[in-house]
């Protein structure tokens, strides 16, 4: 649910910026919120694959807090599934260049 609400935002996200910055700073990112934080795992940075986790603290007034980096993923997977425990973000499954992948990878988000 949380990631098809994310894609919808990011076809959004797409229509309302430039072409180069959507490529840069949105593309191929998955977003996902745990108790107290949302979270930016992957994506691309101006056309190059990353395996950063980003996140923030969603305040009382729901306001976002700073950005911190979390333990990067070992590698960079698309349409993998995303869940938080305990403090940890998981990146179940996916792809990597369209071969689906069954590994599970953890970061460290606190």
């Amino acid at each position: 649910m949380q990631d098809s609400l994310w894609q919808a935002v990011l076809g959004e996200i797409e229509l309302s910026v430039s072409r180069a910055s959507f490529i840069t700073w949105f593309k191929n990112t998955h977003l996902i919120r745990s108790k107290d934080n949302i979270l930016v795992v992957g994506g691309e940075r101006n056309g190059v694959q990353t395996t950063t986790t980003e996140y923030a603290p969603v305040n009382t007034d729901g306001s976002i807090g700073l950005w911190k980096n979390a333990t990067p993923f070992p590698i960079f997977r698309t349409v993998s599934y995303l869940t938080t425990v305990n403090g940890y973000v998981f990146s179940i499954g996916g792809e990597i260049s369209s071969i689906t992948q069954g590994a599970v990878y953890s970061a460290k988000i606190q």
